[in-house]
């Protein structure tokens, strides 16, 4: 159901997110050039798309791709689960 707590992206903004994106921390570049809450906000990257999945579905996403969850309506307890994986020798790669 839509508004239950969702998980939202912003499909293909990986590719966006990317370039303002500073390694290896991750953190992403405000609206004035700084990294901190301080600087202003977040890009804006337009409307998030609700994931509608049904419990015990998996979803795969790349990392960088913009996410975040929707507002809950509902009255049930919603629950939501994330791993990252890595490459055993990541830190070779950033």
């Amino acid at each position: 159901l839509p508004n239950h707590g969702n998980l939202c992206v912003w499909p293909n903004s990986h590719f966006q997110i990317h370039q303002w994106q500073r390694h290896p921390d991750g953190k992403i570049r405000r609206a004035n050039g700084g990294y901190s809450d301080l600087d202003g906000p977040l890009p804006d990257l337009g409307r998030p798309t609700q994931m509608l999945v049904k419990a015990g579905d998996l979803v795969f996403a790349h990392s960088e791709v913009g996410h975040c969850g929707s507002g809950h309506v509902g009255h049930e307890i919603r629950s939501m689960l994330y791993y990252r994986v890595r490459h055993k020798r990541w830190a070779k790669f950033v």
